[in-house]
């Protein structure tokens, strides 16, 4: 389970960089453009669009590479076996709360579809970023899953 959310997480941690990418070719596109009379209509809605995206999207590898700023100086002084314990416990509320944002989020995606929100500018549907954003968070959770796992074979091993 571990390894193949690991991977997820890397390939959708891929194409986040690539809507990064993409933002930075679109705002300097836009801001050429505009000096030349011809902006691209939408730019600030794509950039935010693109934006939330790319988050949702890099948020399970920011797990998986333990990017995410942890508290340690009171864990620092458990054993090995009272850290895995405290370790599985934390995740599994995190997991608790990765589920809850997740069906959140695809709430919101589908109350999108039911009214048929657009971008202003663009009329671009909302719901597809909702959902590609839910997608980013059930790969966290999948990792987080994976880190659970392995914490309760480390507790079986002794």
């Amino acid at each position: 389970m571990g390894s193949i959310a690991t991977k997820l997480s890397k390939v959708i941690d891929y194409v986040g960089r690539i809507l990064i990418g993409s933002i930075m070719v679109l705002v300097i596109s836009n801001v050429i453009l505009r000096k030349l009379g011809h902006p691209i209509d939408g730019t600030y809605e794509l950039v935010g669009f693109l934006t939330a995206t790319a988050i949702g999207l890099a948020l399970a590898n920011c797990e998986v590479r333990e990017g995410h700023v942890s508290v340690t100086f009171l864990t620092d002084r458990f054993s090995r076996k009272n850290k895995i314990i405290t370790g599985i416990f934390i995740n599994i509320i995190v997991l608790i709360l990765l589920a809850m944002v997740f069906i959140m989020i695809v709430n919101y995606g589908n109350k999108m579809v039911i009214t048929g929100e657009v971008g202003m500018t663009t009329q671009i549907p909302f719901y597809y970023f909702v959902f590609i954003i839910a997608f980013g968070f059930l790969s966290y959770f999948l990792v987080v899953l994976g880190k659970v796992i392995d914490l309760i074979r480390k507790v079986g091993k002794g």
